[in-house]
């Protein structure tokens, strides 16, 4: 749908003046402006307002809300402004700036995703901005946007090719994860980004977007096949989630490409689809609705498809992990057996005579826009999203829906125009043009000018939601900081923070690399061996940037015992540090980064074949994988175990001719010391290596990867029934993992309870039945969004940024502060598992562990650290530990000092 806008665009102009921003002498403020559309993307929401500007709010990482917000620190020496995220402190809506994209430039329709956001301006051509990781911007790079006014003028136009000299035009655009699609003025569609799952619909898994030549007219046109009389299908709508596209076709069915672990495909099995030849086009088949019924709006989150039908009601398929498929007794996938489709796919009971308007899809619940203007939403409430006034899940029984599911409360005479859902939001336009937003709130999404969540607690919803203000347009936002914002010292935005035995590396905002800790064989990168972080001085501006060459960028590091790895913008490999079993890959023993003339544009890339790109590096106790563009792992270095899973045991110091044989595609990888874990793309999960505690899950404690116990006598570890990885870690001699459903399972070595099993069993997973029946970890009803495990203590990042630890605690690697182990006893767990105090209003964004200590990234791009301060690998300027002698130790500590940028 395009949203034709013809209010005039006023460009205001604004001065800063002590105490705050004023405006210009003379000018009049507007009347509060009427929202068009809305559109909500992970942790932040967009809205597009009558006059054809756009506002977003939220989460700013990555540069998504199209600004920086400005605060002002008081007192600092020299006077700093640093940035934030927006609608979580009073009164920043109400001053909320318009994203800048020129004089006059207006925009007909937005699309917010996963931590990036693409406009359609009044001219049809499309302008993204926020992350580029994997291309997704449709620039030609990986670089960032979003984070100045200069860049947001500066914005190009996405190039999506030309015909026969006149540039194609956009009718729509749709974000996902990491990934983008458009419906071009000649309905067809293209698709840029990341192409792990064949989700480009190019039936191949090249990235487009990512490196100069992979848009315009090199970017293909998705093949959408023909009808039964040979005219070629056109798209009416695209929709873009994680790893997953589906569009509405001119013939009013719906075809959907990407990853299908959950049947979201609607075909019956699992396979994923749009990376193979003969895949698209009349190779993909139109998903089976049932006898007569035609689709009128699809949505999806990438785990699963609801299509609203002709005849008013819903129908959804793929991830039932919270009743938002199939209501009823069981979270059984629908889509991914025979015969669950068509007319044994039942369509969701809303209620007597009542009929759909519109679908909005998230990861786990459901909402529906009905005819009356009423909103109903069912499935995962852990946050309020479904606006009752409780938590509890909806549709696990028959008799919660149908008439007994109540309209959402929206205000007396409140009727609601459009809806929107994000992972734990939603969203209702209102027939006024206000609209209101409702769940989770920890990044200020809901633009309440705190991080309370609404929807949780009785009382509210209804006439006590207030619409979100939208103020009038203003220029960019200075605020004196309060207590949201504790920070005396200038410091560089930290994007990721690695961290293993005795040093840590932080990839910057400008995408150069800073490390400190234990420097002894240069794994720190600054041509010496002197240790940094562990006495004054050797800190903040201090601390250079690793010298990696010349515009050289790091996308992604690893940390090995005594040596480090990139993953540069060109997607290559540097490694540098300690090379005695050749872990650096250069074909040799030759040490690097300890002496002059070992970094910069003396350190090469490694070489990982013709035309060969990484998705990604590890690296464990001298040795280092690499995950490749054709989804398959090579390994190289130390081999003493079988952790490189070639037929021998003998070390190699170059990168081998032959992949690991894991018997399908991989997804993603993990090093521990001596051994290494991969997802397949089916999302089971292998790992090989040292065995000595059970850590490959096998039921035995026999090392797989070399000739005896070759990869190909390697099975699927069991996560339990129906279970798949979303994410794996192993460490020293544990591994854990996030399963399909959030919850996390662990297994190995449990001396210390980093198994979190809450028993003093001394491992697990090195006997017959020990992973068939394997507990879940209990973390009470926080769900899992990202894991560390150091050599004795296990780290979980949850979905709302708080962290819990268990294991070892001797060094206060746990930050509860004290040194009492926990997860050997069931009391350890669950409820009171306590989250490390970050200070008020700070929450994680990433997390790293080391050997007995633990550091995090926090919302407002500082770095802290904890636990044994050996070496200075906690960056305090020396060497003591920390988070062991009072409950809010870390809440008080200062951010790691990593210079100002300047």
């Amino acid at each position: 749908m395009n949203f034709f806008l013809s209010t005039l665009f006023i460009l205001l102009s604004f001065t800063v003046q002590a105490g705050g921003i004023l405006p210009m002498a003379g000018f009049s403020q507007p009347s509060t402006l009427k929202v068009k559309q809305i559109s909500t993307g992970m942790d932040f929401n967009c809205a597009l307002l009558e006059d054809g500007s756009l506002k977003c709010w939220g989460k700013n990482d990555n540069g998504e809300l199209g600004q920086k917000t400005a605060i002002l620190v008081p007192n600092a020496d020299p006077a700093q402004i640093v940035w934030d995220h927006m609608g979580d402190v009073a009164g920043e809506m109400e001053k909320l700036p318009s994203i800048n994209f020129g004089v006059g430039k207006k925009v007909l329709q937005v699309s917010a995703g996963g931590d990036s956001t693409c406009a359609i301006m009044e001219n049809s051509r499309i302008k993204c901005w926020g992350n580029n990781s994997v291309g997704q911007l449709g620039y030609g790079d990986t670089d960032n946007r979003g984070m100045t006014d200069a860049e947001m003028l500066a914005l190009p136009d996405v190039d999506l090719g030309d015909d026969s000299g006149r540039p194609y035009t956009a009718l729509q655009v749709s974000q996902g994860s990491n990934h983008t699609c458009a419906i071009l003025d000649n309905s067809k569609i293209k698709c840029w980004g990341y192409n792990n799952f064949g989700m480009l619909g190019i039936e191949n898994n090249d990235i487009h977007g990512d490196v100069p030549g992979t848009m315009g007219n090199n970017l293909p046109f998705v093949n959408l096949g023909t009808d039964g009389g040979g005219r070629e299908l056109k798209a009416v709508q695209i929709v873009a989630g994680f790893a997953l596209t589906c569009a509405l076709l001119d013939d009013s069915s719906v075809k959907c490409w990407g990853a299908n672990f959950s049947g979201q495909l609607g075909e019956g099995d699992t396979n994923w689809k749009g990376d193979g030849v003969g895949e698209m086009g009349n190779g993909r088949p139109a998903i089976n609705l049932g006898t007569g019924l035609k689709a009128r709006q699809i949505s999806t989150n990438g785990e699963f498809v609801c299509a609203l039908l002709n005849n008013g009601q819903i129908k959804c398929w793929g991830n039932n992990g919270n009743y938002q498929v199939k209501t009823g007794n069981n979270t059984n996938h629908i889509g991914d057996q025979a015969n669950e489709m068509g007319d044994n796919l039942v369509a969701l009971n809303l209620g007597t005579n009542v009929k759909a308007i519109q679908v909005a899809a998230s990861s786990d619940h459901v909402c529906a826009l009905i005819d009356d203007g009423g909103v109903k939403c069912w499935g995962y409430n852990g946050y309020g999203q479904l606006g009752k006034g409780h938590t509890n899940i909806i549709g696990s029984s028959a008799a919660q829906m149908g008439d007994n599911l109540l309209p959402i409360d929206l205000g007396t005479n409140k009727k609601a125009i459009q809806i929107s859902a994000s992972a734990y939001n939603s969203c209702a336009l209102l027939s006024d043009g206000s609209h209101k937003c409702w769940g989770v709130n920890n990044m200020g999404q809901l633009g309440k000018g705190n991080t309370s969540s609404i929807g949780v607690s009785a009382g509210q919803m209804g006439d006590s939601l207030l619409p979100i203000k939208m103020g009038k347009r203003t220029s960019r936002l200075l605020r004196v900081a309060g207590t949201k914002a504790k920070i005396s010292h200038a410091h560089q935005g930290i994007k990721t923070v690695e961290s293993t035995t005795n040093h840590a590396c932080a990839i910057l905002e400008n995408l150069k690399l800073k490390c400190w800790g234990l420097s002894g064989w240069g794994e720190l990168g600054y041509s010496n061996t002197t240790s940094k972080g562990d006495v004054a001085g050797t800190m903040g501006n201090a601390l250079l940037e690793v010298d990696l060459g010349t515009n050289a960028i790091v996308k992604m590091v690893a940390i090995g015992q005594s040596h480090t790895c990139a993953l540069m913008g060109d997607s290559q490999i540097k490694c540098w540090g300690r090379n005695t079993a050749g872990a650096l890959g250069y074909g040799d023993n030759t040490q690097r980064g300890h002496t002059t003339g070992t970094m910069g544009a003396a350190l090469t890339n490694i070489n990982l074949g013709a035309n060969v790109k990484a998705l990604q590096v590890t690296a464990g106790y001298d040795s280092s994988c690499a995950l490749l563009d054709d989804s398959t792992v090579k390994c190289w270095g130390l081999n003493s175990y079988g952790q490189l899973g070639q037929t021998t045991s003998a070390d190699t110091n170059s990168i081998p001719a032959s992949a690991i044989v894991l018997g399908e595609k991989v997804l993603s990888i993990s090093s521990g010391v001596y051994s290494n874990c991969a997802i397949l793309f089916s999302g089971n999960v292998k790992c090989w290596g040292r065995n000595n505690m059970g850590q490959l899950g096998q039921n035995n404690t026999s090392n797989y990867g070399f000739t005896g116990y070759a990869m190909s006598s390697l099975g699927n570890i069991n996560l339990g029934t129906g279970r798949t990885a979303l994410s794996i870690v192993i460490g020293d001699e544990h591994a854990c993992a996030i399963l399909d459903n959030s919850s996390v399972k662990c297994w190995g070595s449990n001396s210390s309870g980093q198994l979190g099993l809450g028993t003093s069993v001394a491992k697990v997973g090195n006997a017959a039945g020990d992973m068939t029946g394997l507990a879940t970890v209990n973390l009470g009803s926080r769900k899992a969004k990202q894991l560390a495990l150091g050599t004795l203590h296990t780290c979980v990042l949850t979905e709302i940024g708080t962290v819990l630890c268990w294991g070892s605690n001797s060094n206060g690697q746990l930050g509860v502060g004290n040194t009492t182990s926990k997860g050997t006893a069931a009391a350890d767990m669950g409820t009171n598992l306590v989250a490390v105090d970050f200070g008020a209003g700070r929450f994680a964004t990433q997390i790293s562990a080391g050997l007995q200590h633990t550091c995090a990234v926090l919302d407002d791009s500082s770095v802290k650290c904890w636990g044994n301060g050996i070496y200075g690998s906690l960056g305090q300027n020396g060497t003591a530990d920390i988070g062991k002698t009072s409950a809010n130790e870390i809440s008080l500590l200062m951010p790691i000092n990593l210079g100002t940028g300047k």
